[in-house]
C-alpha cells in the first residue's frame, strides 16, 4: 500500500523533450546511483513521520555537472503521459521543503518527501519518492540540500524522482530557543531537535513530570507501563535513578519528553531530584535546571554526568 499523495505547490510549466518507457504501475526498480551499495527495493513499505527542520545553504553540496534543477525535472516529465517513465536517469537538485516520510523495504530504508527549486520557490510540486540513501542521518533531512540521481515520472500528472538515490546532501540548520548556558538553558524541544550525544556539558531547563522504569540501555516500548507521572507513592517513583522532563506540566508522550539520569547516591543533586526523598515530595511539576552531558536513555535523548541543578532558587552541585 502507498502513501497517499498530496499536491503543495503549483505545477511548472510544460516544456522539453525525454526518451521515455511506459508502466502501468508504481512496481518500477529501484535505480542505485553509482558506487551506491543499496540493495534492490521491494515489498511493502511502512510510513512513520519524523522531525521538522529549518533551512540551510547549499555550502558543500556535491552537483555533479549536467544536474538538472527541481524546475528542469518538471519541464521534462510534464512531457511524460500519465504513467511514464524516462529511459534517462537523472542528477536533480533541489531544497527538501517538506517533512519526511520513512519507509523500509526488506529492512532497507527509503524516504519520501517534497523538493523545490530554493527556498522562493513556491509553485514547483517535485516529488522524492521513495528514494535511498547510505548518508547518515536522513531522519534530519526537511531543509537541505540533496542531488537525487534517478529516471523521472508522470504519476497522475505530478511528476517524481522514483526509486533512485541520494548522493549528497546538506546539513541542516536547527534553531534553538534556548543556547546551552545557564543564563539561556536549552529546552525540552532544544534538546529533542538537536537529537545529539556529546561530552560537552549544557544546561538544560524543563518540568519533572515523572520517571521511567525502563533500564538505561533498554527501550520504552509500552508508554502506559514505562513512564510513570501518578502520585510518589504509586509504582515507579520509589528509589528512582533518573527523572523526565518536559516544557510543561502535562507532557506525557515519551517523544515530548527527555531523561535526567541521577548522580549517584548520597549526592546533593540526586537527593534534591529524587522524586522518592519523602522531604522533596513537591519536585514533582516543579521547575528545574540541569547541567550535564547529552546522550540516550531507554531511547530516549538525555542529560548525564549532571554537575548542577537548581531547583526552587536552591542551588546543587556535585
Amino acid at each position: 500500500m502507498y502513501m497517499k499523495r498530496t499536491s503543495i505547490f503549483l505545477m511548472a510549466a510544460m516544456i522539453g523533450f525525454a526518451a521515455l518507457s511506459f508502466t502501468s504501475c508504481k512496481e518500477n526498480p529501484y535505480y542505485p546511483a553509482p558506487g551506491d551499495n543499496n540493495a534492490a527495493l521491494n515489498g511493502n513499505p511502512q510510513f512513520i513521520t519524523i522531525t521538522k527542520w529549518w533551512y540551510s545553504g547549499d555550502e558543500g553540496l556535491n552537483v555533479p555537472a549536467g544536474a538538472v534543477s527541481v524546475k528542469e525535472a518538471i519541464e521534462i516529465g510534464k512531457t511524460l503521459p500519465s504513467g511514464a517513465v524516462t529511459e534517462q536517469l537523472y542528477y536533480i537538485k533541489g531544497l527538501v521543503k517538506s517533512d519526511v516520510t520513512e519507509g523500509s523495504y526488506n529492512n532497507t530504508p527509503q524516504y519520501t518527501f517534497n523538493m523545490v527549486s530554493d527556498s522562493t520557490d513556491a509553485t514547483s510540486n517535485f516529488i522524492a519518492y521513495q528514494v535511498s540513501s547510505t548518508l547518515p542521518d536522513m531522519s534530519k533531512l526537511k531543509g537541505c540540500w540533496v542531488v537525487v540521481y534517478s529516471k523521472l515520472q508522470n504519476y497522475n500528472g505530478t511528476i517524481e524522482a522514483q526509486r533512485g538515490s541520494i548522493t549528497s546532501r546538506t546539513q541542516p540548520i536547527i534553531k534553538t530557543q534556548g543556547n546551552g548556558t545557564l543564563d539561556n538553558p536549552y529546552t525540552v524541544a532544544d534538546l529533542l531537535a538537536l537529537d545529539r550525544v556529546s561530552t560537552q556539558k549544557v544546561y538544560v531547563r524543563g518540568y519533572i513530570r515523572g520517571v521511567t522504569t525502563v533500564a538505561e540501555t533498554g527501550t520504552i516500548t509500552n508508554e502506559a507501563e514505562d513512564l510513570h507521572f501518578a502520585p510518589m507513592d504509586e509504582q515507579g517513583f520509589a528509589n528512582n535513578i533518573n527523572i523526565l522532563l518536559a516544557d510543561n506540566t502535562t507532557d506525557t508522550q515519551a517523544s515530548s519528553l527527555i531523561v535526567a539520569k541521577l548522580p549517584g547516591r548520597g549526592t546533593d543533586i540526586r537527593k534534591a531530584l529524587q522524586l522518592g526523598v519523602p522531604e522533596y515530595a513537591d519536585r514533582l511539576g516543579q521547575e528545574v535546571i540541569i547541567c550535564g552531558q547529552l546522550d540516550k536513555y531507554a531511547g530516549l535523548n538525555s542529560v548525564e554526568e549532571i554537575i548542577y541543578a537548581k531547583i526552587n532558587g536552591v542551588e546543587y552541585t556535585n
